[in-house]
């Protein structure tokens, strides 16, 4: 059995009955003959044309959409929700491909705000599995009875202190390049 757009029954060198509804259009094929198609119909979220433009507010200079959904479909929706571009018809493979594509695309400015974000997470992150570590340690600690007051005041103040100094290394990204390794980018600190 195979269920999917138009490009996968013609991947499949199937042939299919073309559907003009509005929808997204699943084929489906039993044993390698078509057996007709499935509509279904998306519902936008209420928000969705307000996150957009908050986006956009915010700086995004371009929106851009992904999507198996037909072409017309796909129209319909980025036209509603205000998003610039789209891409239709595609596979889970021609998603990452066209991410990556436009990725490459992009001045290295550009990229490396993608870049900090994802150092500003990964900063926030540890932060919180430190300060939680600190505390449980602490609670434990005062369980058994080793624990003073002292343990206490660090594990609430010193442990805040320590997440802010922690940080406060968000502050010196423009200090490091993109280093493209492979299929991946990388931050990697700049030689002086």
């Amino acid at each position: 059995m195979a269920v999917g757009n138009d490009k996968l029954m013609k991947q499949m060198k199937i042939s299919y009955v073309p559907c003009h509804s509005m929808g997204i259009i699943l084929h489906v094929a039993v044993d390698g003959r078509y057996a007709g198609h499935i509509v279904i119909s998306d519902v936008i979220k209420p928000h969705a044309r307000q996150a957009i433009a908050a986006l956009k507010r915010n700086g995004i200079k371009q929106t851009v959409m992904l999507t198996g959904d037909t072409r017309r479909t796909a129209e319909n929706i980025a036209k509603d929700v205000g998003v610039d571009q789209v891409y239709s018809e595609l596979l889970p493979a021609d998603k990452v491909n066209k991410v990556e594509q436009l990725l490459a695309r992009k001045g290295e400015k550009e990229k490396l705000a993608f870049l900090l974000s994802r150092k500003c997470l990964r900063i926030v992150y540890e932060n919180i599995v430190f300060a939680l570590g600190i505390k449980f340690l602490c609670l434990g600690l005062g369980a058994v009875g080793i624990a003073n007051m002292w343990f206490a005041i660090f594990a609430d103040v010193g442990v805040m202190i320590l997440a802010i100094l922690n940080a406060i290394r968000a502050l010196y990204a423009p200090s490091v390049s993109i280093k493209k390794d492979s299929r991946k980018m990388v931050l990697q600190p700049q030689s002086e």
